[in-house]
């Protein structure tokens, strides 16, 4: 399942999970070429059922983004799919203790909009592919053994065969933990035995 959510990030497959997902890729020989060959493609998208609210989307009854997703960090597996990946708990002590001692007792929820990390440097790799199967990658990442790994089950090739060069990162902060088009970028010069380079935006 995990490899599986893996792919899904890097393309939609069966469905397109947010706005932006990527759903097509084109190797070209400039950007140019590139930008020309993506005003051919037409993609037609069937609206399904959805949720875009955090708390609709953690009951029962919302529409499953993922199938195959079961809720983690419960004592019993569930038996049916959620929205929700995992239920954490964080506690010290006796609570009810501590309330019994409290003067004051404040509760609240709390609730933040989508974050994403502030590094400048965009999500960038350049991969070449040789005749002979072995792969090499170039990439700000802040775990090439992590990528080496996640890109050959992808591809489903030798994790010896590929070599991956972690460069300077430009920051981080977590956000470069996972693949995103970097089995694209290895896809790409395969059958051309060639060099392709990928920078998001």
């Amino acid at each position: 399942t995990a490899m599986y959510d893996i792919l899904d990030n890097c393309m939609a497959r069966t469905k397109s999970l947010y706005d932006g997902h990527a759903v097509a890729a084109v190797a070209a020989v400039d950007a140019r070429t590139a930008r020309q060959a993506l005003k051919l493609i037409e993609v037609d998208y069937e609206v399904l059922p959805h949720v875009t609210d955090v708390d609709e989307a953690m009951k029962h009854t919302a529409p499953l983004v993922n199938d195959a997703t079961f809720t983690e960090g419960l004592e019993e597996k569930p038996a049916k799919p959620s929205n929700v990946t995992k239920r954490s708990q964080f506690g010290h002590g006796d609570v009810h203790q501590g309330f019994g001692q409290a003067d004051f007792i404040v509760e609240r929820s709390f609730k933040t909009e989508q974050t994403h990390q502030g590094y400048i440097e965009p999500h960038a790799c350049v991969a070449s592919v040789s005749t002979d199967g072995t792969a090499e990658l170039w990439v700000c990442t802040q775990g090439h053994f992590v990528y080496r790994q996640h890109c050959a089950q992808l591809l489903g090739i030798e994790a010896s065969k590929l070599r991956v060069t972690s460069s300077e990162i430009g920051g981080g902060f977590g956000g470069k933990t996972h693949v995103w088009a970097e089995p694209v970028a290895l896809v790409g010069p395969e059958a051309r035995n060639t060099s392709s380079r990928v920078i998001t935006s």
